[in-house]
């Protein structure tokens, strides 16, 4: 998404490599199996923009119920 004309236009390079969100693998693909690149880049580009998401929010308190395995 850095290449492209939109996100270079809207964004700083800085800010382009600084919102990424950190998530854990299953949440990450969870919100890539439901979102393209450019829907999230433009859209969804912060933490609080995804928890907003309607989907996302839902996916979110199904996690938190989730049981942590222990090591």
């Amino acid at each position: 998404m850095h290449d492209r004309r939109w996100f270079r236009s809207h964004f700083t390079l800085a800010e382009m490599r600084s919102r990424g969100v950190w998530l854990c693998h299953p949440c990450h693909a969870f919100v890539h199996e439901h979102f393209d690149e450019a829907t999230l880049g433009r859209k969804l580009n912060t933490r609080a923009l995804l928890a907003a998401e309607p989907l996302i929010a839902h996916h979110l308190e199904w996690a938190a119920r989730q049981r942590v395995a222990k090591a």
